[in-house]
């Protein structure tokens, strides 16, 4: 299987890194065709075959993520796997405001640049977790994130976070359409049986997205959470697979 290395011959060749979204012209020319080189086009369709054309054998499905990478498209947007090269300078932004990260645990320590850089390369060499950035089939703005993760291989199942960095997306559905468009590398592709969330209970927005996405609650956690100094309730909910409904 082909091993994807994050942007390290790309930083080297531009004199550092730089995000998709402020590419000049010749660095995208540049980025794509050592893409190509690695038969991983950039803007390809579909499941990437990087992961997805070594999976058909059910038996022999691999059981490692680490250096892995994936893209899939939906109507508006494009999944594929963050890396230092792609994501968006307003990543520490986002985490940075307190709207947007109101329901994350990453609010309860200090972002540096450093710090998401660091987590980026971890996820990237991480057997468990799939890291994807959310972006814009117009112009390929990164407007945020969903992971997948930690995938427990011996009952084929793993968790799904997700992030809508961008304010200006807000309420527009994309949460969903990201959610289903994991859920197809999930269950397509890596061939899970299973994929669950949890959500805080005043985060409505996350949780009818997870709804819409044929996500089911399946239970409440009493009290699993404090926002704003009170107790909050956790919502479990999931998903199967097509396969494990039939």
């Amino acid at each position: 299987m082909k091993t994807f290395i994050p942007d390290a011959e790309f930083i080297a060749l531009n004199g550092g890194p730089v995000s998709v979204a402020d590419m000049t012209p010749q660095q995208r020319e540049s980025y794509d065709a050592l893409m190509r080189e690695r038969g991983m086009a950039f803007q390809k369709v579909g499941a990437c075959r990087v992961i997805g054309s070594m999976l058909d054998d059910v038996e022999n499905r691999v059981k490692s993520l680490a250096g892995h990478w994936a893209a899939e498209t939906a109507d508006r947007l494009i999944l594929e796997t963050l890396t230092i090269g792609n994501m968006s300078a307003d990543y520490i932004g986002w985490l940075q405001n307190p709207e947007v990260s109101r329901y994350l645990e990453t609010r309860h320590s200090a972002q540096t640049r450093e710090g998401i850089a660091k987590f980026v390369e971890d996820m990237l060499a991480s057997d468990k977790d799939l890291m994807m950035g959310i972006f814009l089939k117009e112009k390929k703005k990164h407007i945020g994130n969903i992971k997948l993760g930690s995938v427990n291989w011996r009952y084929g199942r793993a968790d799904i976070g997700i992030i809508i960095g961008d304010m200006t997306c807000w309420g527009k559905g994309y949460g969903t359409e990201a959610i289903n468009c994991l859920c197809r590398i999930a269950f397509d592709t890596i061939g899970l049986r299973r994929v669950e969330a949890g959500a805080y209970a005043g985060n409505k927005a996350s949780i009818k997205s997870f709804l819409k996405a044929d996500f089911r609650q399946e239970g409440v956690q009493r009290g699993r959470w404090i926002v704003d100094g009170k107790p909050e309730d956790g919502v479990l909910l999931a998903r199967l697979s097509d396969r494990e409904q039939n």
